[in-house]
C-alpha cells in the first residue's frame, strides 16, 4: 500500500532550485571546456625524422639538422637563418665552418663582429678566410683576415669583396660563404638597396658554385624590409624562444627550401650538444 506523504510548497520551491542550479552548473563546465579547447600540448624533446637525400649538400656539422635536410644545405643555394643573435645560431654556424674547412672545402666568412671573426680566425687557420670592415681595429694581423670597404658603401664592398674571394677561391667547387653582416646592411640601406645588392652578390657566388649561408634578426629591421630581404633567398630557416618546462628553450624550424624535400617539424637545439662538438665561442 502507497503512502502519499504531503509536499510542502517551501519544499517543491528547494527542490526546483537545485535542478536548476544544477543545470547551471552543468553547463557552465561545458562552456569553459570548449573555450579552453584541447588540452594543451605537453612539449616533448624529440629528434625530427631524417629525410632521405634527395642531392649533394653541404654538411653543417650538426646531425639532426643535417638529418632534417637530408644532408645538410643543399649545395649551391642561398640558406637565410632568421635569428636573433642567440648562442645557438653562432654556434651552427661554427660547426658549419668546422665542417667545411675540415673536408678540405673553403669557407669565406663576412662580418661587422670583430671578436668573432678574430675567435673563428685564429680557431680555422686554413680554407678559412674572413672578410671584416673593422680588420684594422683588431691588433695583431691575422693572416686570414681582410678587411673590406663599411657596410654604407655597398658598391665597393661588393667589388672589393669579390675580388678578395675569387683571387682565394681558385675556382674549386663545394666552397661555403657565409654572410653574418646583412642586419647591419640592412639597417645602414634601404630595403630596395640591400636587396639589389644581394641578389647581385649572392647571383655571382652561384655562378662560382658557392653555397651560401646568411643571417638576419628579423626583431632589428621592420617587417617590411625583412620580408623585402627574405624573398632573394632559396632556403629560409628560423630560430625562436619558447618556454619549455619553465625555461626558455630555442627551437629551429625549416620554413622553405628550394627543390629540396626536408622535415618541417620543429627541432629543439641542443646547446650541449653544439658545444660539446665546437667548445665555447
Amino acid at each position: 500500500m502507497l503512502v502519499r506523504v504531503p509536499l510542502g510548497l517551501p519544499f517543491i520551491v528547494a527542490l526546483v532550485i537545485i535542478i536548476i542550479l544544477a543545470v547551471v552548473v552543468l553547463r557552465l563546465r561545458s562552456k569553459g571546456r570548449s573555450a579552453a579547447g584541447p588540452k594543451e600540448k605537453s612539449w616533448e624533446v624529440t629528434t625530427p625524422h631524417h629525410v632521405v637525400s634527395s642531392g649533394p649538400s653541404l654538411a653543417t656539422g650538426y646531425e639532426d639538422f643535417d638529418g632534417m635536410l637530408g644532408g645538410g644545405i643543399p649545395e649551391e643555394l642561398a640558406v637565410l637563418i632568421l635569428s636573433q643573435s642567440y648562442d645557438e645560431r653562432d654556434l651552427l654556424i661554427r660547426t658549419a665552418i668546422e665542417s667545411n674547412v675540415a673536408r678540405g672545402r673553403l669557407t669565406f666568412y663576412m662580418s661587422t663582429d670583430i671578436s668573432k671573426t678574430q675567435d673563428l680566425a685564429r680557431s680555422f687557420q686554413r680554407n678559412f678566410y674572413a672578410l671584416n670592415p673593422l680588420a684594422d681595429k683588431m691588433g695583431p694581423r691575422l693572416e686570414n683576415v681582410n678587411k673590406i670597404p663599411d657596410v654604407g658603401d655597398l658598391s665597393n664592398l661588393n667589388i672589393s669583396s669579390d675580388e678578395f674571394i675569387d683571387a682565394h677561391s681558385d675556382g674549386k667547387e663545394g666552397n661555403l660563404l657565409i654572410i653574418d653582416l646583412l642586419t647591419d646592411v640592412l639597417l645602414r640601406n634601404k630595403a630596395v638597396t640591400t636587396r639589389k645588392w644581394l641578389t647581385e652578390f649572392i647571383a655571382k657566388r652561384k655562378t662560382r658554385h658557392f653555397t651560401i649561408m646568411a643571417t638576419l634578426d628579423p626583431t632589428v629591421a621592420s617587417k617590411e624590409d625583412t620580408q623585402a630581404t627574405v624573398g632573394v633567398f632559396d632556403g629560409i630557416v628560423e630560430i625562436f624562444e619558447r618556454e619549455l618546462q619553465e625555461r626558455s628553450r630555442r627551437f629551429l624550424v625549416v620554413k622553405k627550401m628550394y627543390g629540396r624535400d626536408y622535415s618541417d617539424e620543429e627541432l629543439m637545439l641542443d646547446r650541449q650538444k653544439l658545444l660539446g662538438r665546437t667548445g665555447s665561442i
